[in-house]
């Protein structure tokens, strides 16, 4: 991203939209993590989850919100607490009403958010899904207003990043079967790291690919000859490859620290506004902003030369969260995960050896055991048994770890 860029992504701001005139004085703020979704529609040439029959199953069918009302620019998904028909300003994208529910919608609190969790909706079609997955997941403030306030987002400034496969590769999770940008995008990696010729960049996730996939997992340590994960792109994966291919100058990783001058920038120009007559303050406000222009012009050029790592983001890309039941006798990858993360909480010192041997089943009985999920008494046949409440009580102490 060049400085020229930057200067247009600046000027872009002034003057803003009408939302910039809302009275915050009358306002409650209130700071959110925010996330985007979408409606998505048949004949897409990609999707999330592959296709649109998935996509659905995922999403719902993308018309109406948990209130009845059809879906429109400014709906907001949130929590159960904030009543339908609230509505929430963000300075620098406009004016949401809430008007829908999700299950990962959630209170600050529950799981691991530090604030109260929303989803904007960003659009139908390919469209809104790019703007989605551009956005992420952002910490954003925002205000709670009076009814009489405007609704409507301003969708141009959820900004669709020029290079939207190749970055936004690295949240995909692919699996065998599947045919899109998506999976051309990992061929073009795949290829360009050594796994894959260049005339199976096909965009078509075969047993060719599978198998440069599972190449690159082994030379990698992520796992073993006959696991049944072998092949896939998951998470673990992901990570290590996006790693691999930003040290070969394969990959810029400056989109996910996200411009810190935003805000910064949206508060200016609100104070602009507000406090024309005054000269003397006027010149104060053009100070301040030479001096945010010039540290995004530092952040530019120091990410150039030296791309670092964001290692919060690395530790949540690395957490392995158990989502089925595992018990004694099996032999998988997911074994050698759960000998890791009782390592890690201090129940298990053997080596990692894939294995549901007696001495995990000890591991596992001896966290139940000190967690309250079983007593002495219970069933022998759940004793060291990972089952449900088990995964949900480890898989809560490591993402507290983070």
């Amino acid at each position: 991203m060049n400085i020229k860029y930057i200067l247009l992504l600046f000027m872009s701001f002034l003057p803003y939209s009408s939302f910039a005139n809302i009275d915050t004085s009358l306002c409650t703020p209130k700071t959110f993590i925010v996330s985007g979704y979408y409606s998505s529609l048949p004949n897409q040439t990609f999707y999330y989850r592959e296709n649109y029959d998935r996509e659905i199953r995922l999403n719902g069918r993308g018309t109406h919100g948990a209130s009845g009302q059809a879906v429109f620019n400014g709906m907001i998904a949130a929590p159960k607490n904030y009543k339908f028909g609230t509505k929430i300003y963000f300075p620098q994208y406009g004016v949401g009403e809430v008007h829908d529910r999700g299950q990962a919608i959630v209170n600050a609190g529950v799981r691991g958010y530090s604030n109260d969790r929303i989803d904007i909706w960003m659009g139908h079609g390919e469209d809104g899904l790019k703007r989605a997955l551009s956005f992420g997941k952002q910490k954003v403030t925002g205000y709670i207003c009076p009814d009489n306030v405007e609704v409507g987002f301003n969708m141009n400034n959820f900004l669709i990043h020029e290079k939207f496969f190749d970055v936004l590769i690295w949240s995909i999770y692919l699996e065998p079967g599947r045919k899109d940008q998506f999976v051309k995008t990992l061929q073009k990696y795949l290829y360009k790291l050594g796994y894959l010729k260049k005339e199976h960049q096909t965009g078509y996730y075969g047993e060719v690919t599978k198998q440069a996939v599972c190449s690159f997992q082994q030379k990698m340590g992520l796992t073993y000859p006959g696991s049944g994960v072998c092949g896939y792109f998951g998470p673990r994966t992901r990570n290590t490859m996006k790693n691999l291919a930003i040290a070969n100058k394969l990959f810029n990783n400056s989109f996910y620290k996200k411009l810190i001058s935003i805000n910064e920038l949206e508060n200016i120009n609100l104070s602009i506004k507000t406090k024309k007559e005054n000269l003397k303050e006027e010149k104060n406000i053009n100070t301040k902003k030479e001096e945010i222009l010039q540290k995004i012009k530092d952040e530019i050029l120091k990410e150039e030369n030296n791309i670092t790592k964001d290692k919060k983001q690395e530790k949540e890309e690395k957490l392995f969260v158990f989502t089925r039941g595992i018990g004694p006798g099996e032999r998988s990858a997911e074994v050698g995960h759960l000998q890791e993360a009782l390592k890690t909480v201090g129940y298990y010192e053997g080596k990692i050896s894939y294995e549901y041997d007696d001495n995990t089943l000890e591991a596992v009985y001896n966290f139940q055991l000190d967690q309250g999920i079983i007593n002495h008494k219970t069933d022998s046949m759940v004793k060291g048994y990972f089952g449900p409440s088990t995964r949900a009580s480890l898989n809560g102490i490591l993402i507290q770890q983070l």
